[in-house]
């Protein structure tokens, strides 16, 4: 209950109860059968008890709630101390309290300064976890990290200690981007921040940065915009097959290097993720006779596989089989590679102190985004998953086979495969899996032989 003057009095003077303070969360007035007395109710942190502050019987209501107010601040200001260390300085507080309510002047005490706790600024922590996000995340999502914690709402914090950086300060900095706009953003910032506090409060850096490892726990990015406008677009581009004639025709006639035409063409054929087609090795392919070939892919180039693998979880390779027209483009590719391990090796090294290996995923984005169409990478995906599945008449879960979005058939057979040996080929692939290639890399070439303009594509 909210206490006031009159119910403080009558608790005090009435039977043994506990009462709490909703004024002042923390404060709690108790009655025995023949005293009373206030209590400050605290927590020193995870891994600690709640404890108790005897704050005697001394004070009224007012000064008790000054006395709550006071040992919070003092708890805020020592953040990172011991426990003991914020019991003390309350103390003396507590005792100059009592010499003024017996109406002594409390002396004047010159003590030692409390140390500061040791942090180091947000700018060195930052740079602190940059070198850990490098070793542990893939290159692109370390750079996206590091950008989100470099923008220009972060340049008061860039000085400061990240011991007094609290999780509200934290929320300002969220809502601020997601007020501009960016709300996705904002999100990837929240995110962001909570996992640079997990590194900073880590045991082993705990003593050098002073930081709560959870202080930035609960941390948000607050609720996006309501949209009820039923024509908004969600931003998803499928290309419909006089598009996908389009990409086939235009890769054929422009002019581009012939290794990343054929890196697109293989991409479009097997419709898989950017990094598992610039990653590709010589080693992963087989011939399979007049049938073509099968592309083995590990766990680490792919997505969700890769995640699980990195979590100790049992993880198959993921067989994609590939058609006639699909297998010539890897024969035309493994061709121009010579003897690189890589099936499209890159042109030069991307650093300097780097060998080259092979192409960037990124140089798929660029040939596509230079295309007379609105289709990226991905949304070839979204072409076989939509625009092929319903001119097939499939199921959903059908072109699931290819895409490998989690755990699939084709992929527990091969986990069982690859637990006898890693390196083997799985020669007999799903033949549903078959089919479905097939029909997709046929319906690929039926559309590329049909007489469309881009521009008229375009229009459409």
């Amino acid at each position: 209950m909210k206490l006031t003057v009159k119910k403080f009095e009558d608790v005090i003077s009435g039977p043994p109860a506990e009462v709490r303070d909703d004024a002042c969360p923390g404060l709690i007035l108790r009655r025995r059968a023949a005293s009373w007395r206030w209590e400050i109710r605290w927590s020193p942190g995870k891994g600690f008890s709640h404890k108790r502050i005897d704050l005697g019987n001394q004070a009224d209501l007012a000064e008790a709630r000054a006395l709550t107010d006071k040992f919070r601040a003092i708890e805020r200001n020592l953040r990172g101390y011991a426990p003991g260390d914020v019991l003390e300085e309350f103390e003396r507080h507590m005792k100059a309290f009592r010499e003024r309510k017996a109406g002594l002047m409390p002396r004047l005490r010159i003590r030692e300064s409390v140390p500061v706790p040791p942090s180091i600024s947000y700018r060195a922590a930052v740079d602190l976890w940059r070198p850990e996000l490098f070793r542990t995340r893939r290159e692109r999502t370390a750079k996206e990290y590091c950008y989100a914690l470099t923008g220009a709402e972060f340049r008061p914090w860039l000085d400061r200690p990240v011991r007094n950086i609290h999780r509200s300060d934290a929320a300002k900095v969220v809502a601020a981007i997601a007020q501009r706009g960016a709300e996705r953003h904002a999100e990837v910032v929240a995110v962001t921040i909570r996992g640079l506090w997990r590194f900073l409060g880590h045991d082993a850096r705990r003593a050098e940065t002073g930081v709560d490892p959870e202080e930035m726990r609960g941390l948000r990015a607050p609720e996006r915009t309501l949209v009820e406008d039923d024509d908004e677009s969600e931003g998803l581009h499928v290309p419909d097959r006089k598009e996908i004639g389009a990409i086939m025709r235009w890769l054929s006639s422009a002019d581009l290097l012939e290794r990343d035409r054929l890196a697109c063409r293989l991409l479009i054929y097997t419709v898989q993720r950017r990094r598992s087609v610039a990653l590709a090795r010589r080693a992963d392919f087989k011939a399979c006779g007049a049938a073509g070939g099968v592309w083995r892919i590990p766990p680490a180039h792919r997505k969700a596989a890769s995640r699980a693998k990195r979590k100790g979880n049992l993880v198959g390779i993921h067989l994609v089989p590939l058609p006639p027209s699909a297998w010539t483009v890897v024969e035309e590719a493994m061709r121009i590679a010579g003897d690189s391990e890589w099936l499209f090796p890159a042109v030069r090294s991307r650093r300097a102190d780097q060998p080259a290996t092979t192409m960037s995923e990124s140089t798929l984005t660029h040939i596509f985004s230079d295309m007379p169409t609105a289709a990226s990478p991905h949304d070839m995906r979204r072409a076989f998953g939509t625009t092929y599945r319903l001119a097939a008449g499939l199921r959903k879960s059908d072109v699931g086979l290819l895409l490998d979005h989690g755990k699939r058939k084709s992929e527990d057979e091969s986990t069982q495969k690859a637990t006898r040996d890693h390196y083997a080929f799985d020669g007999g692939v799903d033949p549903e899996v078959w089919d479905l290639v097939r029909g997709w890399c046929d319906f690929v070439d039926a559309a590329a032989a049909e007489r469309q303009d881009a521009e008229e594509v375009m229009e459409a």
